[in-house]
C-alpha cells in the first residue's frame, strides 16, 4: 500500500485558505481517495476525452461531475484487467433535504483507441433532480488526436462563461450536449481544437419542470502549446462562444497567454 495526502492553500489579498484537501491510499490496482477527491479520480473522468485545452472552457459533457470538489466526496479506482478501469464515487450535501450525489463509469483502452461511459445522480438543490450520463471515445494516429463525447444532463446550470441562473433565479437545464476535439503534436508543440454545443429544451425549479424553446450554446478554443523543458510549457489560446435565449445572443471572446511551471 502506498499512502497519500495533496492539498493547495489559495491566496485572496490577505486571506489564505485550504483547498483540494484529499487523503487516500493506493495499490498497483486501485485505490481509495477521501475530501475532494476529482485529482485522482472522479466519475466523470471517462467522459472528458474532449477536454484536451490547458485553459479554456469545458462544455462537451458540460463541465463534468457537478459536486467532485465540495470537499465531502470519497472515491475508488480499480484497474483488475489490463486497459479496462472503473471508477464509482459518492459526494455527500449538508443540505437539508438535498441528496448525495452517486457516480460510476467504465473505460477501457485498446491499442490507438479508448472508449468511456459514466452515469452520475443526485439532486442539483431541494427537489430538483440531477443528472449526467454519457459516452466518450478518442483515437490516436501517430501525433494526431481524435475526441467525441456525447451526454445528457439534467440540473445543470454552467455553460461555458454563462450561468442559467443569471437568466432565471433558481432554475436548472435539462438537455443534451456534445463535444469534439483534435490534436497535433509536432515534436515540442502540439496545435489543438475543441468545439462544444449544449442544447436545453427543458427548465428545472423545485415547482417542477417545464419544456421551453431551445436554448443554444456553443464554445470554441483554438490553441497551442510549446514544452520548452520538461517542466515549463507555454500556451497560447483563443475562445469564442455564444448562448442563445428568448430571442438573444451572448457573445463572449477571449485570449489567454501564459507559461505553467512545474517543480
Amino acid at each position: 500500500f502506498t499512502a497519500f495526502a495533496s492539498f493547495e492553500i489559495e491566496t485572496d489579498g490577505s486571506n489564505a485558505k485550504f483547498d483540494d484537501v484529499l487523503a487516500g491510499f493506493k495499490t498497483d490496482t486501485w485505490g481509495m481517495a477521501f475530501g475532494e477527491t476529482g485529482d485522482l479520480a472522479e466519475s466523470a473522468d471517462a467522459i472528458q476525452k474532449d477536454d484536451i485545452t490547458n485553459e479554456g472552457n469545458y462544455m462537451g459533457s458540460t463541465g463534468g461531475h457537478h459536486r467532485e470538489s465540495s470537499g465531502h466526496g470519497a472515491v475508488f479506482k480499480g484497474q483488475f484487467v489490463e486497459g479496462f478501469t472503473i471508477v464509482a464515487d459518492v459526494n455527500t450535501d449538508s443540505t437539508e433535504d438535498v441528496d448525495n450525489t452517486y457516480g460510476i463509469s467504465a473505460d477501457y483502452a485498446f491499442s490507438n483507441f479508448s472508449i468511456g461511459a459514466s452515469y452520475i445522480t443526485g439532486d442539483a438543490a431541494k427537489d430538483v433532480d440531477y443528472s449526467l450520463a454519457g459516452a466518450s471515445a478518442s483515437a490516436e494516429f501517430g501525433g494526431l488526436y481524435l475526441a467525441v463525447t456525447y451526454a445528457q444532463f439534467e440540473g445543470n446550470q454552467g455553460y461555458g462563461y454563462w450561468d442559467l441562473s443569471d437568466i432565471a433565479a433558481d432554475s436548472y437545464g435539462n438537455g443534451e450536449t456534445m463535444g469534439i476535439a483534435a490534436a497535433y503534436q509536432i515534436d515540442a508543440v502540439r496545435l489543438y481544437t475543441t468545439y462544444s454545443v449544449a442544447t436545453t429544451d427543458e427548465i428545472a425549479t423545485a415547482a417542477g419542470t417545464s419544456k421551453i424553446s431551445d436554448i443554444d450554446s456553443t464554445n470554441l478554443v483554438v490553441g497551442v502549446d510549446y514544452a520548452f523543458r520538461d517542466n515549463i510549457l507555454f500556451l497560447a489560446e483563443y475562445q469564442t462562444a455564444d448562448f442563445e435565449y428568448a430571442s438573444q445572443t451572448l457573445d463572449a471572446d477571449g485570449v489567454i497567454a501564459g507559461v505553467y511551471y512545474t517543480f
